[in-house]
């Protein structure tokens, strides 16, 4: 178990995939829907299960991750209204 999430850390860094989930966040976009997911998981040349483990892990582990998007969606809004 301890290698697998060495390889899912090794594969898809924190700061690399926090600043994509940020961007993401910050042009509307549904950090797990499928499509998107697809296109991560492709960009990390990982399998789609893997991806959204990551995500999972790092929105469930990281404060200050899920503030940072929560700013990227409430600035979101703010611009269309």
């Amino acid at each position: 178990m301890e290698a697998s999430y060495f390889a899912m850390c090794l594969l898809i860094p924190r700061k690399l995939i926090s600043e994509d989930l940020i961007k993401m966040a910050s042009e509307g976009k549904d950090l797990l829907d499928d499509k998107h997911l697809v296109r991560l998981a492709d960009k990390y040349q990982v399998p789609i299960m893997v991806m959204t483990n990551r995500i999972r892990e790092l929105l469930n582990e990281d404060d200050i991750l899920r503030l940072d998007i929560e700013h990227a969606i409430r600035d979101r809004y703010k611009k269309e209204n």
